[in-house]
């Protein structure tokens, strides 16, 4: 089964079946909620979709555009404002344009249209490694139920994780996950 989950180096998969029980029950997850405050810049015409000529804010921050708001965009439909705010909310918000890029079904021609229309006035939310609980951690998009209980396993072994790098030292994730997940931990 581990086979088939993305991202995840073979090294990994073998130390998660030694040190993991996998229950058949799906566990119940919670992710955070990210409170949306529609933020307006500046206002300008723009050519919607439809051919309509209307003003609409000069940026659209990313955090905080709701669904409707997205739609404004020209190539953003229901379907992909949607997975705009999912993939958002399952992050705890974008910490980068660019990471945009990455919803699933976003023709690069779409993102590449809209890009210089976004900005990015709200934090992401971030993750404090050396406190958060299994069920926190796994909250985060990126990090699997399986990743979380590794993270705590090894935080408890040996102590508290100083650094990105003595994570990646003690705990062998993938590089791309690994580029991925820095922007949202904190190792205070």
């Amino acid at each position: 089964m581990l086979e088939k989950v993305y991202d995840i180096e073979e090294t990994t998969i073998n130390l998660l079946k030694e040190l993991c029980f996998i229950s058949k029950e799906a566990p119940v997850l919670t992710r955070p909620s990210l409170e949306i405050t529609p933020k307006v810049v500046k206002s300008h015409q723009v050519l919607r979709k439809d051919n309509v000529s209307e003003s609409i804010s000069e940026c659209l921050d990313i955090n905080t555009a709701n669904e409707e708001e997205w739609q404004q965009l020209n190539g953003i439909g229901t379907v992909l404002s949607s997975r705009l705010v999912n993939f958002r909310s399952g992050l705890g918000g974008f910490h980068s344009i660019a990471q945009i890029a990455s919803t699933y079904g976003l023709p690069d021609e779409t993102f590449t249209s809209i890009e210089k229309q976004l900005c990015l006035n709200t934090p992401h939310s971030t993750i404090r490694i050396n406190e958060a609980d299994s069920s926190q951690l796994s909250s985060h998009l990126y990090v699997s139920p399986g990743m979380a209980m590794l993270i705590i396993r090894e935080r408890l072994r040996n102590g508290q994780f100083k650094s990105m790098d003595d994570l990646d030292d003690r705990v062998p994730f993938d590089t791309s996950w690994i580029v991925k997940i820095t922007p949202y931990l904190l190792f205070e």
